[in-house]
């Protein structure tokens, strides 16, 4: 019912309407928040197995929720120093894809398959990573949004060598040296990643190999 009538839509659009730094905009971070956190909780009750209620083409169809166009917007004009709105927003938005892919891994990497979408999804990782790997050590906000941001890109790129080189390849393999840089508290969801980032692929593995005894 909540497919049918358009609601999904109607979120999303809100979303769409983000192009810029929300820093300064309390209710807009406000209202994004709640629709974030609805369409996180349709993920969690979504059926698994066939599509009947058309949820899944929807997600597919609006770009998972047009999330990765609203961090672009809202990350990367600010840069490497991101302050407390965009940061909730971070962490929404992240807990909102770990949860979709989590639930169809198949309809999170087709998606992403378009290269225009993951290189936008893997320049907002980059930017958050270095801004939240230094604040590793404090209990924040950023310790969640660098936990669920981690395991999204163990989905990104389970089973998926395109992804896999996408990730480790010049352009993107700093985000590993920043892997390597969090403590040790992490490891229980950096490791899974890397076993992801490495699976069945020898030249990832060599990429992987400089920061960490594989």
């Amino acid at each position: 019912y909540i497919v049918s009538i358009g609601l999904v839509e109607s979120l999303v659009r809100r979303i769409d309407q983000v192009h810029e730094s929300i820093e300064n905009e309390t209710s807009l971070v406000l209202s994004l928040l709640a629709s974030l956190g609805l369409l996180t909780k349709l993920v969690e009750i979504c059926p698994a197995g066939p599509d009947i209620t058309k949820f899944m083409l929807t997600v597919q169809t609006t770009e998972l929720f047009g999330t990765i166009s609203l961090l672009y917007a809202a990350v990367v004009p600010i840069g490497e120093s991101i302050p407390p709105r965009t940061t909730s927003l971070a962490a929404a938005t992240f807990n909102l894809l770990v949860t979709f892919a989590n639930l169809n891994v198949e309809a999170f990497q087709a998606v992403l398959i378009k290269q225009n979408l993951s290189l936008k999804f893997l320049d907002v990782i980059s930017i958050l990573l270095q801004y939240c790997v230094p604040k590793a050590d404090v209990k924040s906000e950023t310790q969640t949004v660098i936990i669920d941001l981690i395991a999204t890109l163990g989905f990104f790129c389970a089973n998926n060598k395109i992804n896999q080189d996408l990730l480790t390849s010049d352009q993107y393999m700093y985000v590993i040296k920043n892997f390597a840089k969090l403590p040790k508290q992490f490891d229980v969801i950096t490791y899974p990643t890397l076993v992801t980032i490495i699976h069945d692929n020898p030249s990832a593995r060599v990429v992987v190999g400089r920061d960490f005894n594989v």
